[in-house]
């Protein structure tokens, strides 16, 4: 599934005043292409190939951290995921690496995403939380799942998730394939190989089900990477209010209805009251009460 992306001019001003790493012309991209990622099934999304200067992602890849070298997350239960690692550690990313995602939080980028995807008032997450570096080891994999939808640092809704792969030579037989799936019916209805410099965008919504089941089988010496960003808004639409703080994994059906009543609690609290709820159990648990 290939979105040929608009080639521009490449000395454009990227983020904090240094030289654009992006080789697209956003704009167009997004006049020309927001109708088609709005009206896509099973839900709103793209696949836009060569946004980026393939330097500048061969110099992220340069970069990439060891496991010694920055803070690493580690997701292995051996049965919803296996072998996935994610860093937002910036602090231990290599020069390059730390553009590239200051762009993707930058205006310009912000801009180009509100345009495409139809949603005003989109927010980065200057800490990439469960963000950034994204690395799946071989064997591994993650199950088709709906996303968080509230970024506990923030309090904000999120909206919108950005991909960034960067796996040279990568095949349907290396796995590690990115599945978008249909709700209802349950099924799947896209795979899209992980290649190098290739940019996946989909809205994060309670029907948006994805992962990539697949296990990796990487080629020699390599892992699956990818640069990721996500989007927020405060507040959502109320036909997306029913979903909630957490990802909830596909297992045949929607989430629960007692999950949805739930998360309308949860979206109908004062943050002041929940704030009071949650120092209230810190104490019973620590026998301060």
């Amino acid at each position: 599934m290939r979105v040929d992306a608009v080639l521009s001019n490449p000395t454009l001003t990227g983020a904090m005043g240094a030289p654009s790493h992006i080789a697209t012309d956003l704009a167009l991209v997004a006049d020309e292409r927001g109708l088609t990622y709005r009206t896509a099934e099973p839900y709103p999304h793209i696949v836009l190939d060569e946004v980026f200067h393939p330097e500048a992602l061969a110099a992220v890849l340069e970069e990439w951290p060891g496991r010694d070298d920055a803070a690493w997350n580690i997701y292995d239960d051996g049965s919803y995921e296996r072998g996935k690692f994610t860093s937002s550690d910036l602090a231990h990313f290599g020069p390059t690496t730390r553009e590239v995602l200051a762009e993707l939080n930058g205006p310009p980028f912000l801009e180009f995403l509100e345009r495409l995807t139809g949603i005003a008032g989109l927010i980065p997450d200057p800490y990439f939380a469960s963000a950034g570096l994204f690395e799946v080891t071989e064997e591994g994999f993650l199950t088709i799942h709906g996303d968080f939808s509230i970024n506990q640092r923030t309090g904000l809704d999120r909206r919108c998730n950005v991909l960034i792969y960067l796996n040279h030579d990568w095949t349907d037989a290396n796995g590690g394939q990115l599945e978008l799936w249909r709700a209802r019916p349950l099924r799947r209805e896209h795979s899209i190989v992980p290649l190098f410099n290739r940019m996946v965008i989909f809205d994060t919504r309670p029907n948006a089900y994805h992962g990539h089941p697949n296990p990796v089988v990487a080629p020699p010496g390599a892992t699956r990477k990818a640069i990721s960003a996500y989007y927020f808004t405060r507040g959502r639409p109320l036909r997306e209010q029913f979903y909630g703080a957490q990802s909830n994994r596909v297992a045949g059906s929607a989430p629960s209805r007692r999950a949805q009543i739930r998360a309308v609690g949860r979206a109908l609290t004062p943050p002041i009251l929940v704030e009071a709820a949650r120092q209230l159990r810190r104490k019973v648990d620590h026998g301060g009460l």
